[in-house]
């Protein structure tokens, strides 16, 4: 019995001390203790900025901090209403396949004035390297954050070839109707590929990896006739298990605001994708990739079609001639991908 007193009383010891510590904090104190994001948060990414990520301070000395970089999507910052619910769905973080990146003993400088710390330094973990550099008061963080991924082959611009770039393999126990003919799902895979290709090779020049981890695409729109280049931070892709995962920065790439019923639905759809990236298998040689989708994920991905807001999107940037043969398909392919047994879609990219 005196045993457990006696434990139970340096339990209350030692909680005490470590509150008293956190109330003696120098200057900010444990003021700066406490999550960045939205309005707070200015952070940068290979110097473009970069939002709907968030990032934890904590201290307990006012000398050392540990700083947690994580994502979060949150629907009431992309679809502002009074009448939306708080919805918080998962989301990658700010280094390439890191959920979350913690950067531990963080050396702090307290300016003159006592409001704000400063820091800066480099953090080597999974084979990569992340320098930062920020600033933290009670109300605001700034953090500028460059990161050199591991080495990998993909680094550099990939050009997409104006045949073969797409190709299909689909194999369904259901036919599809088009045009009233009943066709197999591997007549449709082939057409779809005959299709796309050039259609892809008009509206995308060249794919670049980045050694930061990001892609970058030369991309022209429609109805115009000069190329653009695609800004940084859209999406990071990193090399795991021999495939290679596209993360999708969400509330980065929405620049616009959709039907928000119609956009939540698909982000519970994508949720599987979200964080840690879509999965794609690939074969690299020095002057060409292959990079596609298996048969799961394919089916995955196509299934998003089906929805009246994305449908109604791709019968959009369709050419007029054949927006009425890839309608009827997108209506029939839930029932189609039910029987899919295969299902496979790669991209096609040379030096």
């Amino acid at each position: 019995m005196m045993k457990r007193v006696w434990y139970l009383c340096m339990a209350l010891l030692v909680i005490g001390l470590c509150s008293s510590c956190k109330d003696d904090l120098p200057g900010l104190g444990k003021e700066a203790n406490r999550f960045f994001m939205d309005d707070d948060l200015i952070l940068t990414y290979s110097g473009e900025p970069m939002v709907g990520k968030q990032v934890h301070f904590l201290t307990y000395d006012g000398k050392r901090a540990t700083i947690t970089l994580d994502g979060l999507l949150d629907s009431n910052t992309l679809f502002p209403s009074e009448d939306l619910h708080d919805m918080a769905f998962g989301a990658p973080g700010v280094v390439p396949g890191e959920v979350p990146t913690t950067l531990p003993n963080v050396p702090l400088t307290l300016n003159a004035e006592g409001t704000a710390y400063t820091f800066e330094g480099t953090d080597n973990q999974n084979n990569r390297q992340l320098t930062y550099k920020g600033e933290v008061s009670k109300d605001k963080m700034t953090l500028a954050i460059q990161v050199k991924m591991p080495a990998n082959n993909f680094v550099g611009t990939w050009n997409v070839g104006s045949e073969n770039a797409i190709s299909m393999t689909w194999e369904s126990g259901k036919k599809i109707n088009v045009g009233g003919q009943e066709l197999p799902t591997s007549a449709v895979g082939a057409m779809a590929s005959a299709l796309l290709s050039p259609m892809v090779a008009e509206a995308l020049q060249s794919v670049t990896f980045l050694e930061d981890g990001n892609i970058v695409a030369s991309y022209k729109k429609k109805g115009t006739s000069d190329w653009q280049t695609s800004p940084i931070n859209l999406a990071h892709y990193y090399i795991k298990d021999n495939k290679i995962y596209v993360q999708l920065h969400i509330t980065q790439i929405l620049s616009t605001r959709a039907n928000i019923s119609d956009m939540l639905s698909l982000l519970k759809d994508m949720q599987m994708y979200l964080m840690e990236g879509i999965p794609m298998t690939y074969s690299l040689t020095a002057d060409a990739v292959q990079i596609g989708l298996a048969t799961d994920e394919a089916k995955a991905i196509l299934s998003l079609l089906t929805s009246d807001f994305l449908r109604d999107k791709v019968i959009g940037i369709l050419p007029e001639d054949i927006s009425p043969v890839v309608k009827p398909i997108l209506e029939q392919m839930p029932d189609v991908l039910k029987e899919t047994t295969k299902l496979e879609i790669q991209l096609s990219l040379k030096k």
